[in-house]
Order: structure tokens, then C-alpha cells, then sequence
């Protein structure tokens, strides 16, 4: 038996600062120049699931923690813990980024209105969308981006006129985790349904008006 401990480098504020400033991340977990840093071989908590399993190993009991040593609330997923831990200040930050996988949105943040009233006829999109994702056979990160790009190909415009307005019908936030990755822990019929309840709800016209 064994006891093994690690920073998640698949924390979704990792992700977005490589993506935005395209250098290692500097956070208060990480905290030191890639050059000096003791974690040797970053990794994310599925990497280091998939090596135990590739090497053989029993994973018998696993949790996500603050530096605190308190338990992170994502027992029964894996995936949750993965986008969102890495080592927050309070338990209650991890809560409020990830309480729209738990409770319908009930408002959008403006931003991401503005942002969605820029694409043309944004509640056919969505709702050809979300009988798009209805009718995949497999709810999966890949299946999922294919289906963006080519709904975006069809209408003639870029990705992001879709994606964007997805992330808001979801979360009602304009920022978060990777958008394919937050769809498939979602799952479908949650998807769906968050779509469709957007798309009758309108909030692109409320604010125009």
C-alpha cells in the first residue's frame, strides 16, 4: 500500500493561463519557475489514474484536497476534480466555479449576453444544436467538437460564434473549464436541455431592449 500526493496540472486556471500567455503557469500551488520546480513529471489526476491502471496498479480510495488538507466535494467524479481542483484557498471557492454543474442557470453574466447577441440567428443555432447533440451516438469530447465545427461550417461562420453562446447556455458564465470537456461531464441530456431552456428564454433579447 502507498500513499501518493500531487499538484493537478489539469486545473482549468492552469489550462487557460498555457493557453492565453502560452508559458508555464504561475499560481499559489505553483509557485516556483519551471526550472525549479520538485514536481518533476506534471500530471493531471487522469493521467495518474491511466498510469496506474496501464502499470497495474489498484487505486483503492481517492480525494481531492485544498492545502489545507480539506476534502475537495467531487468523490463521485473524477472528471469534476480534474477541471477544477488545484488547491484553492476555501472549500467554498471550488463550490461557487463548478455549482453550475449542479443547478440550472438561472441568469447569464452580461459579458457573455453581449457576446452572444453577435451571432446571426443565435436561437436557430443552438436549437439545431441541441437536436444535434441529442442524436450523437457517443457524448464525447471529439464527438462534440466535430459537431460545433461543422454546425459553424454549415452557417458559415467560425467556432467560436457557436461555442461561445454554448458556454453561456450552460453555465451562464462566459469563462470556465474547456467547453467540450465541461459538455461531456454534463452529459447529453443535460445539455440539451440547458440549450433548448436558453434558447426559449432569450436573454440575448432582453438585453437589447
Amino acid at each position: 500500500h502507498a500513499v501518493v500526493s500531487f499538484p493537478n496540472f489539469g486545473h482549468w486556471q492552469m489550462r487557460w493561463r498555457l493557453l492565453t500567455r502560452g508559458r508555464m503557469p504561475d499560481t499559489e500551488t505553483w509557485n516556483r519557475p519551471w526550472y525549479e520546480t520538485p514536481n518533476i513529471h506534471p500530471c493531471t489526476i487522469l493521467d495518474f489514474l491511466a498510469l496506474c491502471e496501464m502499470e497495474g496498479y489498484a487505486v483503492e480510495r481517492w480525494l481531492a484536497v485544498d492545502e489545507r488538507g480539506l476534502k475537495a466535494p467531487w468523490r463521485r467524479s473524477v472528471r469534476l476534480a480534474n477541471l477544477f481542483r488545484e488547491r484553492m484557498t476555501v472549500l467554498t471557492d471550488i463550490a461557487h466555479l463548478a455549482a453550475y454543474f449542479f443547478h440550472e442557470p438561472d441568469s447569464w453574466d452580461a459579458k457573455g449576453v453581449a457576446t452572444t447577441r453577435k451571432t446571426p440567428d443565435v436561437a436557430g443555432v443552438l436549437a439545431e444544436l441541441a437536436d444535434t447533440l441529442e442524436a450523437l451516438p457517443a457524448f464525447t469530447h471529439d464527438s462534440l467538437e466535430q459537431a460545433v465545427r461543422e454546425l459553424a461550417g454549415r452557417r458559415g461562420f467560425g467556432a467560436g460564434k457557436v461555442i461561445h453562446p454554448v458556454r453561456l447556455a450552460l453555465s451562464g458564465r462566459s469563462e470556465g473549464p474547456g467547453r467540450f470537456e465541461m459538455m461531456e461531464v454534463m452529459g447529453a441530456a443535460r445539455c440539451v436541455r440547458r440549450l433548448r431552456a436558453f434558447v426559449e428564454r432569450r436573454p440575448w433579447e432582453e438585453a437589447s431592449a
